[in-house]
């Protein structure tokens, strides 16, 4: 579904972000945008699952009051 296919996005970005940042290390880096563009797409990724995660679970703390 569709959360499965946020989690897997945020993987694959974890796994370029770290790609990147082990070619800047070894040297294998050709510029520091596309690194820091990787890194910059794994946050963002990290923060929609974040916000996704905050905003189910305030959606189910408001079922759970309505059902008192």
């Amino acid at each position: 579904g569709v959360l499965n296919g946020i989690l897997g996005a945020n993987a694959q970005a974890n796994a370029a972000a770290d790609a990147a940042v082990a070619d800047l290390a070894a040297g294998r880096a050709e510029d520091l945008h596309t690194v820091t563009l990787a890194l910059a797409q794994a946050d963002t990724s990290f923060r929609l699952l974040l916000e996704i995660r905050n905003r189910s679970t305030e959606a189910f703390q408001e079922v759970s009051r309505m059902q008192v």
